[in-house]
């Protein structure tokens, strides 16, 4: 059943030379999911294979997309489809179907976006100097708050991220099965950002397609969060339960990481759908042999 829904992720990727490795890592990662779970059922714990396996794939998920190029379908596809392969290994209920649903409203919110453009094509090049920059207006308003929803959805989408005990350390069981509690926070905390991740990518992807000042769109978004801020802020209260007062001062800090956390997220999509590990002059000379 998996493995339908990981086909999804990458047969638009039909120009990518790495969709075939990728195809393995996905087919890989379903398998090790399967053998590790008959192994821990029959007692006989986490089997050396899939645990070198999953940790292979956490390495790889990271440095495929820097060394595929740098055009929006290839880098994007290369991005979501790695990230949903280390998803994967972390699920044990219905966090997979979040994921995917997540990257299919991602998708659509893409292609409204892009109908209301002049650009049509998801292979822009993010070095381009072509795409016509605007001023901006309501619909890079609509752009923001999308994206504050997007970010909303990942923040409680698999659990209450203020809490790791809310968290299943059964989906760790690809990785290590002895007690380790640094490890084990580390992954937990990886599962966590992965959506988060997704919907930065995106959204730096539907900026860069529009042509919108991602800059002038991102201070809308910290406009927005700080009006959540301050309506949070004046419901803060001193009195009552511990719970109640926990809760209100939850809610305030949590407004106020967010903004701190849009800012990381901007910075580190640009990264990792920019950069490249591999010379300009690989990826000119690897289309002029395959034209």
């Amino acid at each position: 059943m998996w493995n339908i829904l990981s086909y999804t992720l990458i047969v638009t990727n039909i120009k990518s030379r790495m969709k075939y490795f990728q195809v393995f890592l996905l087919v890989l990662a379903n398998l090790v999911v399967m053998y590790t779970s008959n192994s821990i059922d029959m007692g006989q714990g986490l089997p050396l294979l899939s645990q070198c396996a999953s940790w292979i794939i956490l390495i790889l998920t990271w440095i495929l997309p820097l060394a595929e190029e740098k055009a929006l379908s290839l880098r994007g596809t290369t991005v979501v489809t790695g990230l949903f392969t280390l998803y994967l290994l972390m699920s044990t209920s219905y966090e997979l179907w979040f994921l995917l649903c997540l990257i299919l409203f991602l998708y659509c919110w893409n292609k409204k976006e892009l109908s209301g453009s002049n650009l049509s094509s998801l292979s822009v090049d993010f070095t381009s100097r072509s795409i016509v920059e605007h001023q901006i207006s309501m619909d890079d308003v609509r752009t923001s708050f999308i994206y504050l929803l997007s970010i909303t959805l990942a923040f409680f989408g698999t659990g209450n991220i203020a809490s790791l005990n809310s968290f299943e350390p059964a989906s760790m069981f690809c990785f290590l099965t002895v007690f380790n509690p640094f490890s084990m926070a580390a992954l937990l905390l990886l599962k966590v950002i992965i959506p988060f991740i997704v919907v930065a990518c995106g959204f730096h992807i539907i900026t860069s397609q529009t042509g919108t000042k991602q800059d002038g769109v991102f201070l809308i978004i910290l406009l927005m969060s700080d009006l959540m801020g301050m309506h949070f802020f004046m419901w803060v209260q001193d009195y009552g339960s511990w719970l109640d007062i926990g809760t209100s001062i939850s809610h305030y800090v949590i407004t106020l990481v967010t903004t701190l956390v849009l800012i990381i997220l901007s910075k580190f999509s640009q990264f990792i759908m920019t950069y490249c590990i591999l010379p300009a002059k690989y990826y000119k000379s690897f289309s002029h042999k395959h034209s």
